[in-house]
């Protein structure tokens, strides 16, 4: 994200502020111009250069360290697509899953071709940096990205 927003002429902070509309549950916009502590000129950039998709919000949890799980659900996306709720695990996978991410659509290779054609389409692959990957005793990965 800090390469995509400094490539538009902004300052890498922007980066900041873009996921927290993007990503944060309280603030998800819905279009760039919700996102009103982005100045006008950077909210024409982004809607000459990028465009707002949203996922649904399924859960959040706030753990005792006071970190948050936030999930979303990526069935209603691929559903959107006319493809069965089970494809959203397999593109989840190659999405966020640390072993297996994908740069193109190309690689993920258990989706049909078809499938990957609609994806093409109506989205794109955008690569997270892995900054770290933790398993907890109980089992729990907590993987972080770099933004």
């Amino acid at each position: 994200l800090d390469d995509f927003v400094t490539s538009l002429g902004e300052k890498p902070f922007r980066a900041a502020q873009l996921w927290r509309w993007m990503y944060h549950p309280e603030s998800l916009a819905g279009t760039f111009e919700e996102m009103t502590d982005l100045s006008k000129a950077f909210r024409a950039k982004l809607e000459n250069h990028s465009r707002v998709d949203s996922l649904t919000l399924n859960d959040t949890h706030v753990a005792k360290d006071g970190t948050r799980k936030i999930t979303y659900k990526l069935d209603d996306f691929v559903t959107s697509l006319g493809e069965k709720p089970f494809r959203a695990a397999q593109l989840w996978r190659w999405m966020y899953h640390p072993e297996s991410l994908a740069g193109t659509f190309e690689e993920m290779t258990d989706l049909s071709k078809a499938f990957r054609a609609k994806l093409e389409n109506h989205s794109r692959v955008d690569s997270l940096t892995l900054n770290d990957t933790h398993v907890a005793k109980d089992g729990t990965r907590k993987i972080t990205y770099k933004l």
